[in-house]
């Protein structure tokens, strides 16, 4: 962890140059282009909707419950109106006619600036411009509008659906609308480089906004208004129609009170039935007695039914009592006044009859030693409860017809009267709901009239005098740390597919080998006066490294290996015999072509080092052709105390050359092989080496900060 942290802090020193010259070059490059960035003037405008506290006369004397589903949709209706494209197409328009009415190509003024108005104008057709009233706003406006809806390819029509910077759709869907919270509240919001176009662009949303909202409320309960009124108007219709049915046939019939009528004839059938019962009782016994009577007072029966007045008498008592059973039918305000004088008429007949009798009456007793008298007495009532009886009989069966015929007129009426009464009833609740209905879309459209009054601008538009911070700062910020972000990246993404050696940690990463080692490369200008010291340095940290791989007795042998050619092998292996024989160690570089032939068989067949050489130094440097070129002895590299292999830090390491480094490795078994970087930066020599010289304090300074020396002293 602690390599790998190591490592990207040399990384990003490495590329420390590119970083800090890339983004500030990027960052300069930024404020230039910026330097005449248009300046913005920003306008904001609070509606007052009333949705959540406003007043709801639909539910007056209600307890108000707050649906929220239902205040969070009209908000979002609203919002969606302010932004919809006919609100924003009326805004372009109106804002087209203003500027065409009180632009000024020469002067700046509350609508618009002198050139912005120049830029427009001189795109605007002539036929555009003769639409415009100079002395009339909303007779410009409507002449636009016809001149819009004429066609689709009419000038007006591409000012709003193509990409104009002050009318198009698109422009003026940058007026941000936003809900305060869970309040009544919205803010709007619109910036525009033009301080006019900003503040009335802004300032006729507030007004267009409420018309269409109006429109669409309005269209919608005025429709519904409309429809209840033309039911209303029918069902009144057919309500009247249905009155005047069962009006007219009550006239006709001339039924007054259908219900108490019925009721009354009904009671008259009822004491009818009771009458007749009693009156035909009366009859049948009268007639009965006067049968039995008959037999016992023949003669003076026979004497008193022919006698005038007899017959007169009964006669009078029959009609009386035929009168007085009509009056017990039919009884009237002074019935009782009638009633007695009938009973004093038939009392006096009844009384002149019994005188009659008596003076017709020949005999005192009958055959049977019955007195005359009580029998003619018996016999003279008989009949004259018969001659009542009969009278009245006769009265009753007229009566019974007469009430025969009232129920045979008044049923079919009462089967047609309710008929009628459930059509009027039916109508009456047909009109009554209409009438409800209509009332309760009366209501609505009285709460959107309140609704709308309640859309009220409270925090209007200003006219911006100055221009709102530009995001010139945060631009040229975003640019430089964007490049220092990109740089790195770039960087990071070539250290990740880049197959360069170039230091310790990627060539151990991408050899698989252990690297003891590193050659510089020569310093051209800054470190050119120590190049030789820097050189001596890394040679003799190498040889010291070396020396752990030998033994005291005997012969050492050290293989100088490469996979190409001008690695540095025969620089370094001369530097290092000459190390070890300042050391006191007796040391020889054996070089192909020069003390060996590298085609040859002694050299290619080796079986030991004798092939090469035959002497007995402490160090043999042993530097071999390429391995690309040449195959090396397995004999040789097994036979060594170590084999280096030199690889340039600053050359590609491909598969071939990772091939090759593998079967070094299997060749010589047991013996080590270790790498060691040519050609490598100072900062990866001083892996190896420590600081080199110059050993100056911002040196120390910098080597201390290069090796995370952070807090050393």
């Amino acid at each position: 962890m602690n390599n790998i942290l190591y490592y990207i802090f040399k990384f990003l020193l490495r590329i420390r140059w590119w970083v800090i010259i890339g983004s500030v070059a990027a960052a300069l490059i930024a404020i230039a282009l910026t330097k005449k960035l248009a300046k913005q003037y920003e306008v904001t405008s609070t509606i007052y909707t009333g949705f959540v506290s406003g007043l709801d006369i639909e539910n007056v004397g209600v307890e108000k419950r707050v649906d929220y589903a239902v205040i969070n949709n009209s908000m979002d209706n609203l919002i969606n109106i302010l932004a919809s494209k006919e609100t924003l197409k009326r805004v372009s328009l109106r804002l087209f006619v203003q500027h065409m009415m009180y632009g000024d190509p020469n002067k700046d003024n509350e609508y618009i600036k002198a050139d912005n108005f120049r830029a427009i104008y001189s795109h605007v057709p002539q036929e555009v411009k003769n639409l415009i009233d100079k002395s009339s706003e909303e007779r410009s406006l409507e002449n636009i509008i016809a001149y819009d809806k004429s066609s689709t390819s009419s000038y007006t029509y591409g000012l709003f659906n193509w990409n104009h910077p002050v009318y198009s759709y698109d422009a003026l869907s940058k007026i941000v609308v936003r809900r305060v919270g869970s309040s009544d509240m919205l803010d709007l919001k619109y910036a525009y480089p033009d301080p006019g176009i900003a503040y009335h662009t802004l300032d006729i949303l507030n007004k267009e906004f409420v018309e269409q909202y109006k429109m669409l409320k309005y269209g919608e309960v005025d429709d519904v208004i409309a429809y209840f009124e033309r039911e209303l108007a029918i069902a009144k219709t057919r309500l009247t129609v249905a009155e005047d049915s069962l009006t007219h046939y009550n006239v006709t019939y001339k039924v007054i009170n259908y219900d108490e009528e019925t009721k009354q004839v009904a009671s008259s059938n009822f004491f009818f039935e009771q009458n007749y019962e009693a009156i035909l009782l009366r009859y049948v016994s009268a007639q009965q007695e006067i049968n039995q009577l008959d037999k016992n007072l023949s003669k003076y029966a026979e004497n008193l039914q022919t006698n005038v007045k007899y017959l007169e008498k009964l006669n009078e008592i029959k009609k009386i009592s035929g009168q007085k059973a009509a009056l017990m039918i039919d009884s009237t305000a002074n019935f009782n006044a009638e009633m007695n004088e009938y009973n004093n008429q038939l009392d006096n007949n009844e009384r002149d009859i019994m005188a009659l009798s008596r003076e017709v009456t020949a005999n005192r007793y009958t055959r049977d030693g019955v007195p005359n008298v009580s029998l003619l007495d018996q016999w003279i009532q008989a009949q004259i409860e018969f001659a009542k009886a009969e009278a009245e009989l006769k009265v009753m069966d007229e009566r019974k017809k007469l009430i025969d015929d009232k129920y045979s007129y008044f049923s079919p009426i009462g089967t047609t009267i309710k008929r009628k009464e459930r059509e009027i009833g039916f109508n009456e609740n047909t009109y009554l709901n209409v009438l409800n209905a209509l009332n309760a879309a009366k209501l609505r459209k009285r709460n959107i009239q309140l609704s709308s009054a309640s859309l009220k601008v409270i925090n209007p538009p200003v006219f911006p005098v100055a221009s709102v911070p530009t995001k010139r700062k945060m631009i040229v910020m975003l640019v430089f740390f964007g490049s220092i972000i990109f740089i790195i990246g770039f960087f990071i993404l070539l250290e990740l597919l880049d197959r360069t050696i170039r230091n310790k940690f990627r060539a151990e990463r991408m050899t698989g080998g252990n690297v003891i080692g590193a050659y510089p490369k020569p310093s051209k200008f800054k470190y050119r006066m120590y190049n030789r010291q820097c050189d001596e340095i890394a040679i003799k940290a190498l040889a010291n490294v070396l020396l752990n791989y030998m033994h005291p007795s005997g012969s050492n042998i050290i293989n100088i290996l490469s996979n190409e050619r001008h690695e540095g092998k025969t620089a370094i292996a001369k530097k290092l015999a000459e190390q070890y024989e300042a050391s006191g160690l007796k040391s020889i570089v054996l070089m192909p072509g020069e003390d060996f032939t590298p085609e040859g068989k002694d050299y290619l067949l080796a079986e030991n080092l004798h092939a090469v050489y035959s002497g007995e130094d402490d160090v043999i440097i042993l530097v071999h052709p390429p391995c690309k070129y040449t195959p090396v002895p397995a004999t040789l590299l097994s036979l060594a105390s170590v084999n280096l292999f030199i690889a340039r830090a600053d050359r590609v390491w491909t598969e071939t050359d990772q091939m090759l480094y593998e079967s070094v490795v299997k060749k010589s078994a047991s013996t080590p092989v270790e790498l060691c970087l040519s050609g490598a930066e100072r900062d990866v020599v001083e892996v190896f080496t420590g600081m080199l010289p110059p050993d100056t304090a911002w040196r120390r300074f910098s080597y201390k900060l290069l090796q995370l020396g952070l807090t050393a002293k």
